[in-house]
């Protein structure tokens, strides 16, 4: 694994230094490697031409500068034009090649000038190696980068299952022997050694250094967690091959992060291609998802978000405040059946549905067989489900998997099993409290926090309890976005009502608080799970499970003390589970 320096990330960074910053991070080939991520070269290196995104030290290979590119690119008669997350489009005869290539060469210079009060580290600094790559995380594959620059020096997509450590060895290959043909060059001194390495880094950080406050934890912690693993690798190749595939998972699995995926690939492709689930929170998530992800695609080619709202917009319908579960499971569904034959609207190339197992109804595959050319039985679509343990709406969902095979013939993949959500602690508590098989997990995934548990007395005692761990993160800088409360109840009815401090924070929009039917398919890095008042019930199990599967990296239990008995039972129950 690298040193990162500063050890994490900020929020605002595109997801492509976000990934390319957890590769570098977490990659054992990447075991004496230091990293500057460019917020800290920045602040150091005032006279640098350019931006740099991330600087490699490596001990006996080089120093490389990396440019990341996550948008769209494209290079038309000699312009460049580059297509950000928001969706907009900059021009600049100056590519990215040309761009990381500057700005290798202005730190070169700068490092040299900085070095001159020190012979010996001038001198290595003039001999050792500097090179230069740019990573199109946003790009399957890339050709058009002409004459300036060569095949070994670019990263895309296509390359996320090999580990980033390789493509840092093909750069250290093609330059130095790119160089070779020097005069000046060296392989002895155009090494450099690990001391070599760490000299440069005092020189560009001078007195520089942090404190590992909470927040620096929160962000080294979910940049361990949120990793591709080549299981979820292995998973997207075989849908190319399967025209309809069933793929099920765990919490955490990485099930929405595949399904996105998979739409972000047929929307490039030029699919028509439709991306729905049942829950309204995570089809909010799901669409902002897929506006970032599908930038520069034309919105009338596709479809993402809550079904109910695609299905209320083409119909034109409004959904009542106070709309049941009729509503939504057999009038809208069936307005929308009539309505879309009437308009004749056009039918999606490609359907991939998260959260597969509250959809799998009668009336809902109506609803797929009628938007999805060839239908159910012959078109192209993959669903992603918890069909073991996340079934809230349902009661059976091994009858749904009957009934979905009644209507289609498709390939069920065998689960997915590796998990890159939750801390090997809160993993733990979901086996001990629930009895489900201990997930896998990546080679370098967190232990983590404790899960702290408590059973105050009383109501206003457990609101008492939740306010003052919500004060606490707070102290500590964590951001309320990475904060939930979650309840099988509504506001109203939770015991947090009973803390106007804490009901005001949330009528406020500081803290969030959310029913655990809600929040089903969505995560957070701490999370407080209240208001329960039975463990043992199947309907309790469901509820626990989707409720203690939210947390990232922190997990809070906050019940009443009737219920204190009852985990230690389940504790000792499946105890095995967990050793």
């Amino acid at each position: 694994m690298s040193r990162m320096v500063p050890g994490t990330i900020p929020s605002d960074a595109s997801a492509g230094e976000k990934m390319v910053f957890s590769m570098l991070k977490n990659d054992p080939g990447c075991q004496n490697f230091t990293v500057l991520h460019s917020l800290f070269i920045a602040r150091h290196l005032k006279a640098l031409s350019g931006e740099i995104d991330f600087l490699v030290l490596a001990p006996d290979k080089g120093v490389f500068v990396l440019e990341v590119k996550h948008g769209r690119v494209s290079r038309k008669e000699g312009v460049w034009e580059f297509t950000n997350r928001f969706g907009t489009t900059t021009t600049s005869h100056r590519g990215p090649f040309r761009q990381v290539h500057d700005a290798m060469h202005s730190l070169r210079k700068i490092l040299i000038e900085q070095s001159f009060g020190n012979a010996a580290l001038n001198r290595t600094i003039e001999n050792v190696l500097f090179g230069y790559g740019v990573m199109f995380t946003g790009l399957d594959q890339f050709y058009d980068y002409g004459t300036e620059a060569e095949p070994w020096m670019i990263y895309t997509r296509q390359g996320l299952g090999v580990a980033v450590s390789e493509y840092i060895e093909a750069l250290s290959r093609g330059f130095h022997e790119k160089m070779s043909k020097k005069p000046w060059y060296d392989v002895n001194q155009a090494k450099p050694s690990k001391e070599d390495c760490e000299n440069i880094l005092a020189l560009i950080r001078g007195d520089f250094s942090y404190q590992y406050t909470p927040v620096n934890k929160l962000f080294d912690l979910e940049n361990a967690i949120e990793t591709y693993t080549r299981e979820q690798f292995h998973i997207i190749d075989i849908t190319d091959y399967n025209e309809r595939c069933l793929i099920s998972g765990q919490a955490g699995t990485g099930k929405t992060l595949i399904a996105t995926e998979l739409f972000r690939r047929a929307a490039e492709r030029g699919e028509r291609v439709g991306f729905f689930c049942f829950n309204k929170l995570l089809g909010q998530k799901i669409e902002s998802d897929a506006k970032k992800v599908a930038a520069g695609i034309s919105a009338s080619s596709w479809s993402a978000g809550n079904l109910h709202k695609y299905m209320a917009g083409v119909t034109g319908n409004t959904i009542p405040e106070e709309a049941d579960n009729r509503f939504f499971q057999e009038t809208l569904p069936w307005e929308f059946i009539f309505g879309f034959e009437e308009k004749q609207s056009e039918k999606f190339d490609l359907l991939v549905i998260d959260e597969a197992q509250d959809l799998i109804t009668e009336n809902y595959l109506e609803v797929f067989d009628i938007i999805l050319k060839n239908g159910i039985a012959g078109g192209r679509w993959v669903f992603f489900g918890d069909f073991s343990n996340q079934a809230i709406y349902l009661n059976d969902p091994e009858q749904a998997i009957r009934l979905l095979s009644s209507r289609a013939n498709f390939t069920r993949l065998p689960p997915l099993t590796i998990n890159c959500r939750n801390t090997r602690t809160i993993a733990r508590e979901i086996s001990a409290l629930t009895g489900i098989d201990l997930p896998g997990f990546p080679d370098l995934a967190p232990q983590g926090d404790s899960v702290d548990s408590f059973f105050p007395g009383s109501a206003s005692l457990m609101a008492k309890k939740a306010e003052e761990i919500v004060l606490e993160l707070d102290a500590g800088g964590i951001p309320h976005d990475r904060l939930v409360i979650l309840s099988p109840r509504r506001l109203e009815n939770s015991c947090v009502i009973h803390s106007p401090v804490l009901s005001g924070l949330i009528r406020a929009g500081k803290v969030r608080f959310q029913t655990i039917q809600a929040f089903k398919g969505l995560e957070a890095s701490y999370v407080i799970l209240t208001d329960l008042n039975e463990l043992d019930t199947r309907q309790a199990e469901r509820l626990l499970y989707t409720g203690l599967s939210r947390a990232k990296i922190k997990l809070y239990l906050v019940l009443p003390r009737s219920l204190s008995a009852a985990r230690e039972a389940l504790y000792m129950k499946n105890l095995k589970k967990i050793f």
